[in-house]
């Protein structure tokens, strides 16, 4: 994402959470010391490359994942997700002969990534039974960009480090089991995400809009005062 885009995204997370925080009373929260949870991501991944974010030519490509979480204090946890998606995007010539000088008709190109990442997660007071969660997560992330320069076609496999984080809403369905809504950037070390490193470019990244299915394994009741 684009520097001007990352200050706007920091600066609502952090006016979202003072509102939720100044407008709801602490109550027992629903993340008890022990609980294990498993949950199952499905949504959107958008590119944050070069010419994507040159031409705001943002496509919607597939994602899915999964995330193990172990609640370690009252409303904090621990989490480890596995990931992967897809990227793909197009620059048209005006594109290619302003920024990049490049003699071709048209650039394509088509990337697969998949990942593992740990973090952490803290749970907001809550509102409406609507649980507010902030996450930050780094790991690694695997690519595989196909590039095709007007009828060329090559290929670039790397490996690079991910990072970012993620504002989510949490809604219990019941005792064990709950719906998440969520929104992730994430941030890598590579400019080869879309297979084409440029000079003065910046380091390529994705955000990600998902659904979440959550399952408490081990719910734990808490003891009456």
């Amino acid at each position: 994402m684009a520097e001007v885009s990352l200050r706007s995204f920091l600066a609502c997370t952090v006016a979202a959470v003072v509102i939720l925080t100044a407008a709801t009373t602490m109550r027992a929260q629903r993340f008890h010391d022990g609980e294990y949870r498993f949950g199952v991501d499905l949504g959107i991944s958008i590119p944050g490359d070069d010419f994507t974010r040159l031409q705001a030519q943002y496509t919607l490509n597939p994602f899915g994942g999964a995330t193990l979480e172990r609640v370690i204090f009252p409303n904090t946890s621990v989490q480890f997700s596995a990931f992967g998606g897809y990227l793909k995007n197009e620059a048209d010539d005006l594109l290619l002969t302003k920024f990049y000088k490049l003699k071709y008709n048209s650039i394509d190109y088509h990337t697969t990534y998949y990942g593992g990442t740990l973090g952490v997660a803290y749970a907001l007071p809550s509102l409406f039974d609507i649980t507010p969660i902030v996450q930050l997560h780094a790991g690694v992330i695997k690519h595989s960009a196909e590039i095709f320069f007007d009828q060329n076609r090559f290929i670039s496999n790397k490996s690079a480090t991910v990072w970012g984080p993620a504002v989510l809403f949490d809604y219990p369905v019941t005792h064990g089991m709950s719906l998440r809504a969520g929104f992730a950037a994430r941030f890598t070390s590579t400019d080869l995400l879309d297979g084409i490193e440029y000079e003065e470019s910046q380091n390529d990244g994705f955000s990600i809009a998902f659904l979440s299915a959550v399952w408490t394994i081990n719910p734990v009741v808490p003891e009456p005062f």
